[in-house]
């Protein structure tokens, strides 16, 4: 079948709960296979852009730390990821049982790796005793000598120690307290999960099946890209789908598609003047499913997004392309919008666009922005535009 680049893009946004939002932030963590979350709000934004605008910070601390119906773990590419819980077995298997970032590290130093396991099983036993860990507690622990024969932190912020339980899925990450991270125990955090990791074959199937839905059409380079594995277990992953996958033809290049997707992906889509406008935050997953961005931005403009170090702007969306990125600022402080009295905490917002804007396109951008701020609970303060 031959589809063309309308309706891909249109495919994709609908998919991704940008054009028909998903009912709950967990079914949109679960077909998104989370939102990146190395920047708190910028999880809980991604999630708001996809529920219907009625999430706010507020709500989604709450699900994520109190009803626990969310998870934030370290996940693919090695980053941290807001989940839904009912996934954390998935996660955990899709990693595979190959070393962790930290050990790989460790050997390259020369570091005692048969010490820095041990110190892991303290930690274990340590938080299975206790419930929830801390950096500072494990400081205050007399029982372990951290010297593993290498000049390095083990107890950075960046997790250090704490990375190895997270990712064999002893630990997740839970509200930090006074400034410091803190971590709990699954037995403890979620003692009724069912816990079932798959083979990382099994996920990369699962996973494989989640994407082309998702992110497709598409191809194995992508889906390797997606999750951060080889090219190798991507096509193994893809090919154990068999016959619920279709390919499809755009231009001169074919790309592949769940078939049971193949309906809506042959849909008309509107004129893209109608698409909706969005204020995409930082590292947003729309943004990390594809190296090909071509389809997604006009490519002379793409170091105003992807920028050094690998981090990626907060952008503004519309007609399914990246016009420009965009900023916040919160200033003041003060009550929660509706809990009564005057506040003085607004939140302005700064917005960049790589082409000047019409009087339509400036209205909806400055709607989204209050929207922005009502999910932080405050009222917007200026919208600066920086031609």
């Amino acid at each position: 079948m031959d589809v063309t680049r309308d309706q891909i893009a249109w495919y994709r946004l609908r998919r991704s709960g940008l054009i028909e939002p998903f009912s709950t932030p967990e079914e949109c963590a679960n077909a998104l296979f989370g939102t990146q979350a190395q920047i708190h709000t910028a999880g809980g934004l991604a999630l708001w852009n996809r529920c219907g605008k009625g999430l706010s910070l507020e709500e989604y601390e709450r699900q994520l730390y109190d009803d626990r119906t969310l998870v934030k773990l370290w996940g693919q590419r090695g980053t941290l990821h807001v989940y839904d819980a009912q996934d954390w077995s998935l996660v955990i298997g899709s990693r595979g049982n190959g070393p962790t970032w930290s050990e790989r590290s460790l050997v390259k130093q020369g570091g005692d790796v048969n010490k820095f396991h041990a110190i892991i099983d303290r930690i274990r036993k340590i938080a299975e005793r206790e419930g929830t860990i801390s950096r500072s507690r494990l400081r205050a622990e007399e029982t372990i000598d951290w010297d593993v024969g290498v000049d390095e932190d083990l107890l950075s912020s960046w997790g250090g120690l704490f990375s190895q339980p997270v990712v064999d899925g002893t630990l997740c990450h839970i509200r930090p307290q006074g400034g410091e991270g803190k971590f709990a125990h699954r037995s403890h955090w979620l003692p009724d999960l069912q816990w079932d990791p798959p083979t990382f074959q099994e996920a990369d199937i699962e996973l494989a099946r989640r994407f082309l839905h998702t992110f497709g059409p598409s191809t194995v380079r992508e889906y390797a890209y997606w999750r951060g594995i080889t090219q190798t277990r991507a096509k193994a992953g893809i090919e154990g789908l068999g016959a619920e996958v279709v390919q499809v033809v755009c231009g001169k290049g074919e790309l592949l598609i769940l078939r049971d997707d193949i309906g809506e992906l042959s849909e008309t889509p509107p004129p893209r003047a109608m698409w909706p406008v969005k204020l995409l935050y930082r590292f947003d997953p729309f943004l990390l499913g594809h190296k090909d961005k071509s389809w997604l931005v006009d490519m002379k403009f793409y170091d105003r997004v992807w920028i050094a170090a690998g981090h990626i702007n907060g952008t503004i969306l519309a007609g399914g392309k990246l016009q420009g990125t965009w900023n916040y600022k919160r200033k003041g402080s003060g009550k929660r919008i509706g809990s009564g009295g005057g506040t003085g905490a607004r939140l302005n917002v700064e917005v960049r666009p790589f082409r000047k804007f019409g009087k339509g396109l400036v209205r909806k951008v400055e709607k989204e922005a209050k929207g922005v701020a009502g999910f932080f609970g405050v009222e917007l303060g200026q919208v600066t535009w920086v031609e």
